[in-house]
């Protein structure tokens, strides 16, 4: 018997290690046992992680993209610092003026696998775990991210849908979960329901008036949270002041 490994096996493996060095950095991440603005160096998450430095590299890569790391101009990786109430404020601001109209065009233009993709988007939301350790409300976020980044992309609208994706906006607020979970996941889903069936109506005032409602109470909800992690946190970790290199 030939017990070699194939090619397709080792890629297979890498894989996996990549995706397991990145759900547990994620995890360490969202529940601050790695700190906002702390350092990732790769050797010692290796080490950590009892795996090789390539997969953790790739994961970062996928941390960066997720707006939960944070790549200097030196080459080294940070976790991304700690979401301050002005930055808090900008992002809201901007999703205001985003994704109401994302809403509206998607109703006018979104196809069958968009479609689909937002059911199962919700769906996930729905039967993901939302208590208050990131290794149960970690799949609900990226549901939510999923959610709000599809419809972006059914706009038709590309350079939209771009600017929706890096704003990163749940993996930034998955932060804010910790120890309390998402208390407001009925809400959410209510309301991702309520955006949903607009948008396959093809309703577009209210696919857009849904969006804005419901992007509204979420700040109303997160903000208090917000203000209270910030002010105990040092100044050079907040996301206005950045971290050090």
């Amino acid at each position: 018997m030939n017990d070699a490994t194939s090619p397709t096996d080792r890629r297979l493996s890498k894989s996996a290690l990549s995706r397991r060095a990145y759900d547990a950095l994620k995890v360490l991440i969202l529940d601050h046992e790695i700190a906002p603005g702390a350092r990732l160096g790769i050797d010692e998450l290796a080490a950590l992680l009892g795996i090789s430095q390539t997969p953790v590299r790739e994961a970062l890569a996928r941390l960066e993209g997720d707006g939960l790391a944070e790549r200097h101009a030196n080459g080294r990786y940070h976790a991304a610092p700690l979401l301050d109430l002005a930055t808090f404020d900008d992002l809201y601001a901007v999703r205001l003026l985003l994704e109401p109209p994302a809403a509206a065009a998607a109703a006018a233009s979104v196809g069958a696998a968009d479609l689909a993709a937002l059911h199962r988007f919700v769906e996930d939301q729905r039967l993901a775990g939302t208590q208050g350790r990131p290794e149960i409300f970690a799949g609900y976020v990226a549901a939510d991210a999923a959610f709000h980044e599809t419809i972006a992309h059914a706009s038709g609208n590309r350079l939209l849908a771009d600017a929706v994706h890096h704003l990163h906006v749940h993996h930034r607020l998955g932060p804010l979960y910790r120890n309390r979970g998402v208390p407001d996941a009925s809400d959410a889903i209510r309301e991702h329901t309520s955006i949903l069936a607009a948008i396959a109506a093809g309703e577009a005032a209210p696919a857009e008036r849904l969006m804005r409602r419901h992007i509204e109470r979420s700040r109303a909800a997160l903000r208090p949270w917000v203000a209270a992690e910030s002010s105990h946190m040092p100044q050079h970790l907040t996301a206005r002041q950045g971290v050090p290199a």
